[in-house]
């Protein structure tokens, strides 16, 4: 899966603000479904039955460096730029909106081998507009 993710990324790196806007609107239409809910359980608990925590952790930070926290700096009020490497609340509330739908597809990828085609379906679906699902299904 490491391929697939990787190009996943680079791929959705190079998504310009339009194709980003128009993710973020399908997983706001499909966030709010029952369906979209219980594939994320289902997410959560094939990672961990999957022994995948460790690389789930692993895609955080490639993941949080293409989503933006304005940028990977911040100023503060003298004008200096701030470190924002370490993620706290208030470092998420700064996330692009595309985050939550850019994690839900990249996890998808990295358990494509054990997840029901039905969930990685769901999960994909924001994205999948923009950037094809590279497996077969």
């Amino acid at each position: 899966m490491t391929t697939q993710v990787r190009r996943f990324l680079v791929q959705f790196a190079g998504l310009g603000a339009s194709a980003r806007a128009r993710i973020v609107e399908r997983y706001l239409d499909l966030s709010s479904q029952r369906a979209f809910a219980l594939a994320e359980q289902a997410l959560a608990e094939t990672i961990v039955q999957a022994g995948r925590i460790a690389e789930q952790d692993a895609l955080a930070g490639p993941l949080l460096q293409l989503v933006g926290r304005e940028r990977h700096a911040s100023h503060d009020q003298t004008g200096d730029a701030t470190d924002v490497g370490s993620t706290s609340d208030d470092d998420v509330a700064h996330l692009d909106k595309v985050a939550e739908p850019a994690l839900a597809a990249v996890l998808a990828l990295l358990v494509a081998d054990v997840l029901l085609p039905s969930v990685a379906t769901t999960l994909y679906a924001p994205v999948c507009d923009e950037i094809a699902w590279p497996l077969s299904r």
